[in-house]
């Protein structure tokens, strides 16, 4: 409560009491109005010798008195008790012993106990229940998710895009990868069913006479009208970079394949941050080798899956599909050259990887398919 400095409150003669509510008291503000307040006063504070018309209030310095009201204010019974208070009843005004209070009392005396006692508030975490993923296009129903799971955690990884064959002395470059999608929704919301198609992966060329032909691109994956991810696009030759800025649009920064076009050597492909690898690009001069493909989750060691190894006068090394369900395929090498011939390009690991390239006419890798992931999470008090 609030009160003056010292007892003598004097009220404006003029004004009169404000409104109150039943079981209040009356008290004086720091500004010297009184207001009706919730009784806050213990027995042993209240002082002895309260005079009638005299209200109890607190002082600036903590300090329980009695003070006195103006006469004019009629509102104010004449018999009052020491060690009795003002309150405000259904009727009006009245003198009350602690006592009558005591239910009010023990009430707020109880609630100051609960809250006191009362836990701290629990803390939550999200809690893997459970991994699916879908490898060839179906129908996925809402009756398969696990009972306890609120949460569920949508990835789509498009399909990888092949490596190029080239003829005469290009080098085919390697195959962009898929690109990925993610979105988090409540189970609650999920339809009964949805339709999803999982992105094949770009067709390798088998072999080509051409310098410089495209790749074959991966194809989209989608899960109903939720989310979708991009297959990996065609790219021809040195203009690979181009083609990776349609890729920047994804949830992870895409992986580069090894370029090809008339340079000395060929290139590897660059890992991805997060996502699939691209392929590695063939090499058509002699006792040579052609690029190694791009490992996935490069930024994540324990997560990291290698691309697929290059040796001189060799096939490109297949790329490794992943070997968990937080983790993406990698991209294959491009193929090598002996003295005479060119070697095949190795294909892209699932999901998302992309087919190494070739050199002197041969086979590229092909692009690996995409894939749908489903995490299932639930809130578990720590």
């Amino acid at each position: 409560m609030f009160g003056p400095t010292a007892p003598g409150y004097t009220a404006d003669p003029d004004g009169g009491l404000p409104e109150g509510e039943v079981g209040q008291v009356l008290v004086v503000g720091p500004d010297g109005t009184p207001a009706w307040a919730p009784y806050s006063v213990t027995a042993a504070e209240i002082p002895a010798g309260g005079e009638p018309g005299q209200v109890l209030v607190r002082q600036g310095d903590g300090a329980v008195a009695w003070t006195s009201l103006p006469a004019e204010i009629d509102e104010v019974p004449d018999n009052g008790t020491p060690g009795w208070f003002l309150i405000k009843t259904a009727d009006g005004v009245a003198w009350s012993a602690i006592a009558d209070l005591q239910p009010q009392i023990t009430a707020l005396q109880n609630r100051a106990t609960a809250l006191e006692t009362a836990p701290a508030q629990a803390r939550y975490v999200r809690t893997l229940v459970s991994s699916t993923e879908l490898t060839a296009s179906g129908t996925w129903l809402k009756s398969s998710a696990p009972a306890d799971a609120t949460e569920v955690d949508i990835e789509c990884v498009g399909g990888g895009a092949s490596g190029m064959s080239c003829g005469g002395t290009w080098h085919g470059a390697g195959g962009l990868p898929g690109g990925v999608e993610q979105r988090t929704v409540q189970v609650a919301d999920l339809p009964a069913s949805v339709a999803f198609t999982i992105g094949a992966g770009g067709v390798l060329y088998s072999s080509s006479t051409a310098n410089a032909n495209p790749n074959n691109p991966g194809s989209d994956t989608s899960f109903g009208t939720l989310l979708s991810a991009a297959g990996g696009v065609s790219n021809k030759a040195f203009i690979y970079a181009i083609s990776a800025i349609q890729y920047w649009r994804s949830a992870y920064f895409p992986s580069m394949p090894g370029h090809g076009d008339n340079n000395l050597a060929a290139t590897d492909g660059i890992g991805s941050s997060k996502g699939p690898g691209g392929g590695g690009s063939g090499c058509y001069i002699a006792n040579s080798r052609g690029g190694h493909g791009a490992p996935a989750n490069e930024n994540k060691p324990d997560l990291k899956v290698s691309g697929g190894v290059a040796a001189v006068g060799a096939a490109g090394g297949n790329g490794a599909a992943a070997p968990g369900l937080f983790q993406y395929g990698s991209g294959g090498a491009g193929g090598g050259s002996d003295a005479t011939t060119g070697k095949i390009g190795g294909n892209g690991g699932a999901p998302g990887g992309g087919g190494g390239g070739s050199a002197r006419g041969v086979a590229s890798g092909a692009g690996a398919r995409g894939a749908i992931r489903l995490h299932f999470y639930k809130w578990v008090a720590a």
